[in-house]
């Protein structure tokens, strides 16, 4: 397994040497995972403005995503 790393830490990359896995991850300027795209696949990743990931979704042919709520403490209270 090759493993990147970027400047601040982050994993760019992940690579198995043999090539049946690819990985790469995106960074957002708030240290915040945007996106994961593996095996032709994007998993995307939005936030709210206090930095909680508030949905995750799989754009494909039928859009698939998950919604968090959270309280007023920031704390996640369900999951759509």
């Amino acid at each position: 397994m090759n493993l990147g790393l970027g400047l601040v830490g982050h994993l760019p990359f992940a690579n198995h040497a043999d090539a049946s896995y690819n990985g790469n991850f995106e960074w957002d300027r708030r240290d915040r995972l945007t996106s994961t795209t593996a095996g032709g696949r994007t998993i995307g990743h939005l936030y709210d403005a206090a930095g909680s990931r508030v949905r995750t979704s799989r754009p494909e042919a039928t859009s698939f995503f998950v919604t968090l709520v959270y309280d007023a403490l920031n704390r996640a209270t369900a999951i759509k």
